[in-house]
């Protein structure tokens, strides 16, 4: 996306004209530009973290005039995107600490896989990559008893995570086969999920794995959520409305109208005379 098309778009979102869109933006590089002198990151949620980094001083060649020139140090904010995001869903089983152990055991598998084979290996330069690639991650497992294509592909839907989009959208695969990964076809995982950038396989692990990387936010489940929340939205409302407003204005003197009066002492005849 260009630098106008990018304008273009964050003018309309933003409901503001160009004079508008351009005031914050030269303020935000501004504010970055002020904290990397300090050697101080800017973190803006759900989109990244602006980091000062050192660049030391070199020379270079001007391209039109074959001079040699020395580019002085200075300091440039870099922009450190976020890695990948598992999205559990508290919905898939209701012992919530189920789904946080089973996401350990398989993220602990994923980083402790010890796959040697001279078939491939998926090594921890390109673990790195499917950890740190922005977008929505899942991993699952499989253990080497039920390692065929039919179960890998229900793993995709029948999960702890909440469900993937059917955009096909995808960055990275790694598929770490138990064995020799007979019967697990990378094509059916292809026509599954979508064709990614690039694909790491590996073989003769102790178990099946496998990672996909860089998928589309759940916004299926998302708006499904929004719905929900506008649907409740007067309950909750009157929930909360009746619990601020008391009826009880008068006192609370339920037992007023049932309890005993003192009896009056019978009047002898003494006190009837006088």
């Amino acid at each position: 996306m260009e630098h106008k098309q990018f304008f273009s778009i964050l003018q309309e979102r933003l409901g503001k004209d160009k004079k508008g869109v351009d005031a914050l933006y030269s303020g935000l590089l501004q504010i970055i530009k002020e904290r990397s002198v300090s050697m101080d990151s800017v973190s803006v949620q759900g989109f990244g973290t602006f980091e000062p980094r050192k660049k030391i001083e070199r020379i270079t060649v001007n391209p039109a005039t074959g001079k040699r020139m020395l580019i002085p140090p200075r300091i440039v904010p870099t922009l450190d995107e976020p890695g990948a995001v598992f999205i559990l869903d508290n919905s898939k089983n209701n012992n919530k600490m189920r789904i946080n152990e089973m996401f350990f055991w398989y993220l602990d598998a994923l980083l402790t896989s010890d796959c040697n084979s001279t078939l491939g290996n998926v090594d921890d330069a390109e673990i790195g990559q499917l950890l740190s690639t922005p977008g929505v991650s899942i991993i699952s497992k499989l253990g080497k008893d039920k390692s065929d294509m039919q179960n890998l592909l229900s793993t995709f839907h029948n999960n702890i995570y909440a469900p993937l989009e059917e955009d096909k959208v995808i960055k990275y695969i790694g598929l770490i086969n138990s064995g020799m990964g007979k019967g697990i076809r990378i094509e059916d995982i292809y026509e599954e999920v979508g064709t990614p950038l690039d694909t790491y396989i590996g073989y003769e692990a102790d178990s099946t794995l496998c990672v996909l990387s860089g998928l589309s936010l759940p916004y299926t489940k998302m708006d499904e959520i929004r719905e929900k929340i506008d649907a409740s939205k007067d309950t909750i409302k009157r929930n909360i409305t009746a619990q601020n407003n008391s009826r009880l204005t008068n006192n609370l003197g339920f037992f007023d109208e049932v309890s005993e009066k003192p009896k009056e002492k019978k009047k002898s005849n003494r006190d009837m005379l006088f």
